[in-house]
């Protein structure tokens, strides 16, 4: 964890500092002069200012980056479909083979669903006239629920699983509020920051999770043990 801290903070400020410093070069150069959108901008760059064999090594190390975080996430999310769903509610006799054969379906289906969900955001992008960056961050606020359940989990000794289902969908469901809040105001020129529709969701998560828990009774410090920061370096029962 505190590697993983220690790295993401200057690679964060690099990306931030590399696209800053993209929008100052362009932000001089004659209309002619700039791409079309911001999302071309590297690619522009590293076409035309970049000698060969530099050019060529940026764009390769782009795809291998992008290459390598797709299919952790679709290997992730195959294995997870098969694991959690396909052997836990379908088919609990299923050999490897099966697992095997039906892994591979789902990377294929996860791998069709990617595609189709990548054409849905630049279409978006085109139409709000906004880059493919900023219309998959309003997108991804949808993860903004999963901080609010963790701090459910750790803080609260009434949650239970049904808990934070209905906080999730109750995060969602602000979230994508929110979403369409941002793009009607993107729409009529005044835009809310898209910062807020990500700490929306996560707000709206907690309240709700905490909110419901309120009417349930304490569980027992002993089913708890470990879990909470209440409960922790509690012995479990023998």
């Amino acid at each position: 964890m505190y590697t993983n801290i220690v790295v993401s903070i200057p690679r964060s400020l690099l990306f931030y500092f590399l696209g800053l410093a993209l929008f100052s070069y362009y932000f001089h150069q004659p209309e002619s002069a700039r791409p079309a959108s911001g999302d071309l901008a590297i690619f522009r760059f590293i076409a035309e200012k970049m000698s060969a064999p530099l050019a060529g090594m940026m764009i390769a190390a782009l795809l291998a980056a992008v290459m390598s975080t797709l299919d952790s996430g679709i290997n992730s999310l195959s294995t997870i479909m098969t694991k959690d769903f396909y052997v836990r509610f379908f088919r609990r006799n299923a050999d490897e083979l099966q697992q095997v054969r039906y892994a591979k379906l789902m990377t294929a289906l996860v791998g069709l669903f990617a595609v189709g969900v990548a054409l849905i955001l630049a279409t978006i992008s085109e139409s709000v006239k906004d880059s493919i960056m900023t219309t998959s961050w309003v997108w991804m606020a949808l993860d903004s629920v999963l901080p609010g359940v963790f701090l459910l989990a750790v803080l609260s000794r009434r949650a239970t699983s049904s808990h934070a289902l209905v906080a999730i969908i109750g995060g969602w469901a602000g979230t994508v509020g929110l979403m369409a809040l941002y793009f009607v105001t993107k729409s009529q020129g005044k835009p809310i920051s898209m910062m807020l529709i990500g700490l929306g969701g996560l707000l709206i998560t907690c309240a709700i999770g905490f909110s419901i828990t309120r009417f349930v009774p304490r569980r027992s410090p002993d089913e708890l043990a470990n879990l909470t920061i209440w409960t922790w370096n509690r012995q479990e029962p023998s």
